[in-house]
Formats: structure tokens, C-alpha cells, sequence
């Protein structure tokens, strides 16, 4: 098991899935890293977490090069200049 911290957390996903960031960064749901037949489990889990302020789920990704692999995701919403915040 590895375990990846960063202070920016676009770092780790490029880390574990192979993705650049151009290729992930600011994407929509579905992600590329999610498996065709988890996409609908996994956008509810992280719309569930996003909405909730934050949360963690457990999911399966697909690495760029087509390995499967297992992660726990930690997702926090960050208030943003310009979104009701100084």
C-alpha cells in the first residue's frame, strides 16, 4: 500500500492514475482514471461528498496504462476568491 499526501492534490491523482494534468485538471465527472462501469456509482459518491462540504469513499481507478487500482478518496471543498469568500 502507498500512501501520497500533497499540499496539491492534482499532483497525487497524476501519480497514481499516469495522467498528465492537462488531461484531468478541471475535468468534469466522469474522470478518465473511472472504470466505464463505475462512472455512475462513482459520480454519485463524489457529488454525494462535494455536497456534503467533504467526504471519503473507497474506488477502483484505471491507471493510463490500463492497470486497476484501489484508493481511498478524500475529497474537501475549498471556498475560492470570488465564491461569497474574501
Amino acid at each position: 500500500m502507498r500512501l501520497l499526501r500533497a499540499e496539491n492534490p492534482r499532483l497525487v491523482i497524476c501519480a497514481l492514475t499516469g495522467y498528465d494534468a492537462e488531461e484531468i485538471v478541471g475535468a468534469a465527472p466522469p474522470l478518465p482514471s473511472w472504470p466505464r462501469e463505475d462512472r455512475a456509482m462513482l459520480a454519485r459518491k463524489h457529488g454525494e461528498a462535494i455536497a456534503a462540504g467533504g467526504g471519503e469513499f473507497e474506488a477502483r481507478l484505471v491507471r493510463k496504462d490500463g492497470a486497476e487500482i484501489h484508493v481511498l478518496v478524500r475529497l474537501s471543498v475549498r471556498a475560492t476568491a470570488g465564491a461569497g469568500q474574501p
